[in-house]
């Protein structure tokens, strides 16, 4: 079934992974480039997949972990950054990634807190990161600490450290599995509360209807790290060429050849479970139980897998592919009323892409 119009429209290489978004009136950096479609997409129009975002990159830069020296030219000490933070959704490979990155000689943290404390190797009363930390793998770190104001984001159990990251990278899972292990059978408490605090994960929803906020949660911190990370990685292709490229976007060192890193990371496949640790439906979720939970996240969800490359059959699709009446995904902040600060993160579909369509509450003008 797709999503109707409505009456009144207001695989990839690594050496490719530049971000599909265009800043609609940023007024430092505008910058747009091809999504990544499959070939079983590439008929859909690929203009139509660009994620547009109602905010400068200077706004997002600032509101991300990622150091803001390109926004207000700071120059910070070495000691004031970790070179990389991986970020997604969780459930979404950050355990494996930080293990295989720990496994290869990195002194890789993960956003469990003992996951942490053991790849630190300090005691289980550290309060603070090793000064020397090589990468951080962590869902909660895609916004900034009061990004969104009265936000803080989650420290790591009783670990917490302020500094900023000098690249941030996207790590992404294809969305029916991602969203079926983060709902844990309706357990979503998680994420729920710094997901509503951060986003409107939570705005026109029945509390009780925690598969649609679920949904709203990937695509809502999914698409915020789309737009504010520079280099994005499906876990599902993570192979020894990735991981160079990831390592050498993260000025991290290369230290064995790209073999030897897929040895590694297949030897970690055979050994690492952790599917086990929430609740799956049975038989998975399906596109049309999602569109039951919300139509509309649920066509936002489609056009970012598909702007990295992820696959859908035609009758899986739930939009028209007609270049005249394919929706487009948008994003931005909520604009606070008498207030010059912004607010959470909201995602939305438009069906203009001359003029972005309305939105309550947010000022769209130049």
């Amino acid at each position: 079934m797709t999503l109707p119009m409505p009456e009144a429209a207001g695989p990839s290489s690594p050496s490719s992974q530049h971000s599909s978004v265009h800043h609609l009136w940023a007024s430092d950096t505008q910058f747009e480039s091809t999504p990544h479609l499959s070939k079983t997409n590439r008929h859909i129009h690929a203009s139509a997949l660009k994620l547009m975002v109602h905010n400068s990159q200077c706004d997002i830069l600032l509101r991300s972990n990622m150091l803001p020296r390109d926004c207000d030219g700071d120059r910070l000490d070495d000691n004031e950054y970790v070179p990389l933070l991986l970020t997604t959704t969780g459930r979404s490979g950050t355990d494996f990634a930080q293990g295989l990155l720990h496994n290869l000689g990195f002194v890789s943290l993960h956003d469990n807190a003992e996951s942490t404390v053991a790849a630190s190797g300090l005691g289980p009363h550290v309060r603070a990161w090793p000064n020397h930390t090589d990468v951080v793998v962590s869902w909660p770190h895609a916004f900034a600490d009061g990004a969104v104001p009265g936000c803080r984001t989650r420290a790591f159990g009783n670990v917490r450290d302020d500094r900023r990251f000098r690249h941030v990278a996207h790590l992404i899972r294809e969305p029916l599995a991602s969203i079926n292990s983060r709902y844990n059978g309706g357990h979503i408490e998680a994420f729920q509360a710094q997901s509503s605090c951060f986003t409107t994960a939570s705005v026109g929803h029945d509390p009780s209807s925690k598969l649609a906020l679920t949904l709203k949660h990937y695509v809502l911190w999914n698409s915020f790290v789309e737009a504010s990370a520079r280099f994005h990685v499906p876990v599902e292709r993570l192979d020894g060429p990735w991981l160079r490229a990831l390592l050498t976007f993260g000025g991290l060192p290369i230290r064995h050849t790209d073999d030897e890193m897929q040895r590694a990371i297949v030897a970690l496949k055979a050994q690492h479970v952790n599917s086990g640790h929430t609740k799956k439906m049975a038989g998975g979720i399906s596109w049309e139980a999602l569109r039951k939970a919300d139509a509309q996240f649920a066509v936002l969800a489609q056009l970012l897998a598909l702007r990295h490359g992820y696959e859908l059959r035609d009758e899986e699709l739930l939009f028209s592919r007609n270049a005249s009446s394919m929706p487009q995904q948008h994003c931005g902040f909520e604009r606070i009323q008498n207030s010059t600060a912004l607010g959470r993160w909201d995602c939305w579909l438009a069906w203009d892409r001359v003029t972005p369509a309305s939105h309550p509450g947010f000022d769209i003008s130049m």
